[in-house]
């Protein structure tokens, strides 16, 4: 949040920013990036684009490449954050590229992102099937964990008041699964 907000701290300052800060978020389902991107903005006073694969794959050639600029466009437009969720989505590797599309859809993001004068946040569960180049142009990749025995303990005191948990059970909910609090959300 504090690199965030530095970043815009020195913009408004008048400062000459090269490019816009390109964080990724990564870590398992559930464990809270998208709704840390929901906090950077509410802390920020600074609105968010959340944008997903099915708002920019297309099954026509080129409309998906054109989403990508017309993104961008109104995220500049707009001086909002953006959010690519689940940007494995569209960020595979050209290497196992098998159609020329795939390849173009990751041009035009590697373009854009270069361009882009704003904060950009990508999140995913899979970042080792990312682009190289893609993963090149991140500043920082900040790892989301799933929950300590700590953090199990206090959401079960606050989503389960009236149950007492004894530590061996808070330990085998550790030990037997990765709990998130997405876990705990859909409970």
């Amino acid at each position: 949040v504090d690199a965030i907000a530095s970043y815009y701290k020195n913009e408004e300052c008048g400062m000459e920013m090269e490019s816009g800060l390109r964080i990724l978020l990564y870590g398992e389902s559930g464990t809270g990036k998208t709704e840390f991107a929901r906090h950077v903005a509410e802390t920020l006073g600074r609105p968010l684009l959340i944008k997903r694969a099915s708002d920019i794959l297309s099954p026509w050639v080129g409309v998906s490449e054109q989403q990508v600029a017309e993104i961008f466009r109104e995220t500049e437009e707009t001086r909002s954050i953006l959010l690519l969720d689940e940007a494995d989505s569209f960020f595979s590797s050209r290497e196992n590229a098998t159609r020329n599309w795939e390849r173009t859809l990751v041009n035009e993001f590697l373009t854009r992102m270069e361009e882009f004068n704003g904060v950009l946040l990508c999140s995913t569960n899979a970042p080792g099937t990312m682009d190289r180049a893609v993963m090149r142009r991140f500043h920082e990749a900040v790892e989301f964990y799933t929950l300590s025995a700590e953090g199990i303990t206090e959401l079960l005191a606050r989503y389960f008041p009236d149950v007492a948990f004894n530590d061996n059970q808070v330990l085998d909910l550790f030990l037997n699964g990765s709990l998130t609090a997405g876990d705990f959300a859909a409970l």
